[in-house]
C-alpha cells in the first residue's frame, strides 16, 4: 500500500530540485542613467526602452553633433558641465569627438554626469547690476 503523504512528499522534491534558479533582480536604474537614456533616445528618435546602457554612441549611429547636443542638454537640464577631459578619461581615449563615438557608453556618460552632478555649476547672483550700456551719440547732437 502506498502513503500518499509520502508520494505527495517526494513528487515536490522531485519539482523543486528540477526548478531553474530565478535570474538575478535588475538593478534599479539611477536617475542619470534614466536622464541619460531619455535624451539620447529623444536625439535619435528611438524608444528609451530600446536603448541599453553598455552601447556605445556609435552603436546609436549617432555623428559628432548628436554627440554635443545630447551632452549640451544633459547639462541644460542639470545645470552642470561635464568636463571634456572626464569624458576622455572614462572612454579610455585622448578625448577626440570620433574616438569618444566609438567608445564612451551610455554608462560612461551617466557616471560623468553623477559626478558632475557633484559639483554644479554656479548660478550667477541675481544682485548684480546689468551690465552698462555703451551712450552714443546721435550725429544730428554733433
Amino acid at each position: 500500500m502506498r502513503h500518499p503523504a509520502a508520494c505527495l512528499a517526494l513528487t515536490f522534491l522531485l519539482v523543486a530540485c528540477d526548478r531553474k534558479p530565478a535570474p538575478p533582480a535588475a538593478t534599479a536604474e539611477t536617475p542619470e542613467q534614466a536622464l541619460v537614456r531619455e535624451v539620447s533616445a529623444a536625439q535619435m528618435n528611438l524608444a528609451p526602452a530600446s536603448l541599453k546602457m553598455s552601447m556605445t554612441f556609435s552603436d546609436l549611429n549617432m555623428g559628432s553633433l548628436d554627440l554635443v547636443e545630447v551632452i549640451m542638454e544633459l547639462e541644460d537640464r542639470t545645470k552642470t558641465k561635464i568636463p571634456d577631459d572626464d569624458l576622455a578619461r572614462r572612454s579610455h581615449t585622448s578625448g577626440t569627438v570620433v574616438q569618444l563615438l566609438k567608445s564612451l557608453t551610455l554608462q560612461n556618460l551617466a557616471d560623468a554626469l553623477a559626478q558632475a552632478k557633484k559639483h554644479p555649476l554656479t548660478q550667477p547672483s541675481t544682485n548684480a547690476a546689468p551690465p552698462s550700456t555703451p551712450r552714443y551719440d546721435s550725429p544730428s547732437s554733433q
